[in-house]
């Protein structure tokens, strides 16, 4: 790079498909310390021409530990490691060990994990943020047993108070009991934000997310509830009850299938919500009457 240049984002993709190329870039990255900001990996990709490149899928451990300390050495604040990277077989913990060595920069983590990443998968990538500034966490999966979701939880605790916010999307509904475990580790009341979108959510995972809503509501500024079409009015009332006495100030609830009877039904709630502060709500994406605004 010319001397000064910054980089504000990059993403590693179809020159890195072997271990070799990883360890090349990654002292190269190590070379960017000051310039580079945030960091993606890419998995199969389609190129010009309609060829198919595996981007990252076909490297191993040793390749993701070539490419993690080149970021930690980059001083790297943001890091998405995409599906092929938290699969089932040997890539977890050099993806830990990786993420450990940048613990003093990383603010932003975004895992998007294979449907066959193991809990001890979850545990070995997050022990690597523990001790560190990580302000953000993403996660996307496309399931979530009880046992991975107890392990998810049993490190989130131990990120705080650094973690603001806290991000899940998981493409297969998570029973009530590992949403409680789950959500058990942040209820120390450092979070400032939470998004549960595309959750798949149902009554008795509200049931058990309510209570664990109280107790993180003290630094609530938004939730984001969206894209959860399959709560009747008591599911949402379990959720926004949770919410109730807290500090939120944006709550979004589009695209959830909200009708007027369950408008109707969570409005009383919306209101002590708003005596409270709350300032905007989004329910864009629903099918309601306009007559359900002259409650």
């Amino acid at each position: 790079l010319p001397a000064g240049r910054a980089i504000l984002a990059l993403t590693i993709s179809s020159d890195c498909d072997n271990d070799e190329r990883a360890a090349q870039a990654g002292e190269r990255l190590g070379n960017l310390a000051g310039k580079l900001k945030s960091a993606a990996f890419a998995g199969r990709i389609i190129t010009r021409g309609d060829k198919c490149s595996p981007g990252c899928m076909k490297l191993t451990g040793a390749g993701w530990g070539s490419l993690l300390r080149g970021l930690g050495s980059a001083l790297v604040q943001e890091v998405l490691i995409p599906r092929c990277g938290l699969r089932e077989g040997g890539t977890a913990a050099a993806i830990g060990a990786g993420l450990a060595g940048m613990r003093g920069s990383l603010r932003k983590l975004t895992l998007e994990a294979d449907e066959d990443f193991p809990a001890s998968g979850w545990t070995a990538v997050l022990r690597g943020l523990l001790g560190g500034v990580l302000e953000e966490l993403a996660i996307k999966a496309d399931s979530l047993s009880v046992e991975d979701a107890a392990a998810i939880g049993a490190h989130l605790g131990d990120l705080q108070p650094c973690l603001k916010v806290l991000s899940l999307r998981v493409d297969d509904a998570v029973p009530a009991e590992g949403w409680d475990a789950l959500l058990a580790g942040v209820s120390q009341g450092s979070l400032e934000g939470l998004r549960l979108g595309h959750c798949h959510l149902h009554d008795g995972q509200a049931a058990a997310i309510g209570p664990r809503l109280e107790a993180m509501r003290a630094n609530f500024s938004w939730v984001d509830l969206s894209w959860n079409k399959g709560l009747t009015a008591a599911g949402w009332r379990a959720l926004l009850q949770g919410l109730v006495g807290g500090s939120v100030r944006e709550l979004s609830l589009g695209s959830c299938g909200m009708d007027d009877s369950r408008m109707m039904a969570i409005m009383p709630d919306l209101f002590t919500l708003s005596r409270a502060g709350l300032s905007h709500i989004d329910v864009g994406g629903n099918k309601m009457s306009r007559d359900v605004w002259g409650v």
